[in-house]
């Protein structure tokens, strides 16, 4: 297993990380950082929850040359939670590198305020798009021309929000700079910017990290009324913590008021809360203050909150992503979650998505004594059968690995010559399925 010790980082890093608790480097720590220590620009591909805040921020900070007054660095985030999520993760360094000067760049603080401390050179700028052009590049105040690095995190939620011009222009103005493009999926439009701003010979693409602490449950609720369901659920499951997601506004506010009703601790959080109610918001569920919260996709996407026992869907997302967004809300740095599901008969076609996408399910069903096991074969509708390109991929791959003679490990080999494949096949389809659905609620829009 690897270590920090095993990086090239100072005494100083080093008793940071052990005083912050990380015994050992998270798969995208360990492949991420050694990478950037040297100075290679990165594309990393990684889930939600794998670490990779401190995967970039370790070896960032340790490069900011401290004793000059410089801007150095910028981390770009899509919204104004994920920017202060990432201020506050890097103010933590400052207890060990005093001289360090940060600067959070939303429109969560004064534009006046803003403008004044951007004046005094902060080493490390933390921002969302917008309020960054608007006081850097496009403000004669603004000096980026001593930026060496430059971070794009969850840099597919960027493109999606509509942010991509702005990204293009950040970097145009930034050639020298090398790029960190951190993201949870590659699509068209983040691949073709890569390709355009980043020399492919400066980019390093990393496997995905898939988080195997979480542990996935369909529940057939079998029509039930959806509310009576939430809170017989929480019965039988007793969550430490739970996480309930619901696609739509009206849903989240129902539901938060039934369980209100029902004397459950619990909050509710969506995106068309004030922004000074949402600050708020976030604070008090950080502070453990509550034992459920309804919540919106708006929060499936990188904010932190820690000890997320459980996560339940009490309905699946229209983009199948956002499943795999609502999941890595637990299971988060090597502890143990779970993700629920409901369902009903008319799901089953999406939950069989999934599937194929890779979510091991275990089945359940939910019944006025508790959620009892069901077997699968009860709700797969299909007879199952191997993909005729899949087939061929197998084939190609076991002749790759046949030999005149039967050597020591041979079968092993060819097991995992097919796992291999079927891995590869299992993310092409993530992929196709994704960019087909992005494709469809375009034409919806227009």
């Amino acid at each position: 297993m690897a270590s920090f010790k095993g990086f090239a980082l100072t005494k100083t890093m080093l008793e940071m990380i052990e005083n912050l608790g990380f015994k050992t480097p998270s798969m995208v720590q360990e492949l991420v950082i050694p990478h950037f220590l040297k100075g290679e620009s990165l594309v990393v591909t990684s889930e939600t929850g794998s670490g990779k805040t401190h995967a970039f921020l370790i070896p960032l900070i340790q490069l900011i040359a401290l004793e000059l007054n410089q801007t150095q660095a910028i981390i770009i985030s899509p919204t104004r939670e994920l920017a202060k999520q990432t201020y506050d993760f890097a103010m933590e360094f400052k207890k060990y590198y005093p001289n360090l000067s940060l600067q959070l760049l939303t429109s969560q603080v004064e534009k006046s305020k803003s403008k004044e401390k951007l004046q005094s050179l902060p080493h490390l700028i933390i921002a969302t798009p917008g309020r960054l052009l608007d006081l850097g590049i496009n403000d004669p105040t603004g000096n980026l021309s001593t930026v060496k690095y430059l971070i794009l995190d969850e840099a597919d939620m960027l493109i999606d929000s509509g942010f991509i011009d702005d990204i293009e222009t950040l970097l145009s103005h930034l050639p020298n700079a090398k790029k960190f493009v951190f993201s949870a999926t590659l699509n068209d439009k983040l691949t073709h910017l890569i390709e355009k701003y980043i020399q492919a010979e400066e980019v390093v693409k990393l496997e995905n990290y898939t988080n195997r602490n979480v542990k996935h449950y369909a529940i057939d609720i079998r029509h039930q009324n959806q509310q009576k369901s939430l809170k017989n659920f929480i019965e039988f499951v007793h969550p430490y913590f739970l996480l309930v997601f619901a696609s739509k506004k009206k849903t989240v506010e129902d539901l938060f008021l039934y369980l209100k009703e029902q004397k459950y601790k619990v909050i509710m959080l969506h995106g068309d809360l004030l922004k000074r109610e949402r600050k708020n918001i976030v604070k008090r569920l950080k502070s453990g203050e509550f034992q459920i919260a309804i919540c919106s996709d708006m929060v499936a996407r990188g904010l932190d909150i820690e000890d997320v026992s459980d996560v339940l869907n009490v309905d699946l997302p229209s983009d199948l992503s956002f499943y795999f967004h609502r999941a890595g809300r637990t299971g988060r740095f090597f502890k143990e979650g779970n993700c629920y599901t409901f369902y009903n008969i008319e799901d089953l076609n999406t939950i069989d998505k999934l599937r194929q996408m890779g979510v091991n399910f275990e089945y359940l069903v939910l019944k006025n004594d508790g959620l009892k096991p069901q077997r699968v074969k009860t709700i797969k509708k299909e007879t199952k059968k191997i993909d005729p390109e899949l087939n061929r991929d197998i084939q190609k791959a076991l002749r790759n690995t046949k030999s005149n003679q039967v050597k020591p490990g041979y079968k092993k080999a060819r097991k995992i010559a097919i796992e291999q494949v079927k891995k590869k096949y299992r993310r092409e389809k993530i992929r196709q399925e994704i960019l087909k659905q992005r494709r469809q609620q375009s034409k919806e829009k227009n």
